[in-house]
């Protein structure tokens, strides 16, 4: 079978917008799952699309971005996952704390401010 330009075109636009299963299969988000992945997913309760907005698989822990092109992997089975996805073990990401500023430290030989106690001797 040989492809036509058009449809080359096609093919790549898709692959560039984020594939869906059904458009490119065998590629990134349409990658096979083996049927002990598919047994899993099932026992998780895996769903493409997250019941809730803020328990999405792309802010679990477990959840690895980018593996297969648009779709991200997961460290507790094999294939492709839906960034938008879900499943009962979804663990929050926690929040990176920001550094707390450095303390300044004084210049040697730096001006005291105005109405500094000085540690000169006073006559």
């Amino acid at each position: 079978m040989s492809l036509s330009r058009r449809h080359l075109v096609l093919l790549s636009s898709a692959a560039l917008l984020g594939c869906e299963e059904k458009k490119l299969p065998g590629h990134g988000c349409a990658t096979p799952i083996d049927e002990a992945s598919k047994e899993q997913r099932q026992t998780l309760g895996y769903r493409e699309k997250s019941p809730r907005e803020d328990q999405r698989c792309d802010t679990c822990t477990k959840y690895v971005a980018n593996q297969f092109q648009a779709c991200g992997g997961c460290l507790l089975f094999s294939g492709p996952v839906a960034p938008a996805g879900y499943c009962k073990s979804w663990v929050a990401t926690p929040l990176k704390k920001a550094a707390p500023p450095a303390a300044k430290k004084p210049r040697p030989n730096a001006p005291k401010p105005a109405g500094s106690a000085s540690s000169e001797p006073t006559e």
